[in-house]
């Protein structure tokens, strides 16, 4: 591959890492101010690259949704947590209310 080509998917690599930075960053800030809490129950819970990976099972307006977020600690399956979700997109994004982010407090 040439020099040239490379450097063109290194450029396309930051690029993209940037525009998802800056997505996820207006959409925490969109379900703190605009989200609404409701409480979830673990299905699953993993360490990946020093977060834990937690799969959440939770029931908004008669419809279960099952979202993935990451916690700042470790979560059992079957533990009943409080998450952050945006009314428009429940599906979407969650945030999860832990002993370090109450944001459901």
């Amino acid at each position: 591959m040439s020099a040239k080509i490379q450097a063109a998917l290194g450029i396309l690599m930051v690029v993209g890492f940037l525009v998802l930075s800056i997505r996820t960053s207006r959409q925490r800030a969109d379900l703190l101010g605009n989200g609404v809490c409701v409480s979830g129950v673990v299905k699953d819970s993993y360490y990946l690259k020093s977060t834990w990976k937690t799969k959440v099972a939770l029931l908004y307006e008669g419809r279960i949704y099952e979202n993935d977020g990451v916690a700042s600690e470790k979560y059992k399956i079957g533990d009943s947590i409080r998450v952050k979700i945006l009314p428009n997109d429940p599906d979407g994004l969650i945030l999860i209310s832990d002993s370090e982010d109450a944001i459901c407090e």
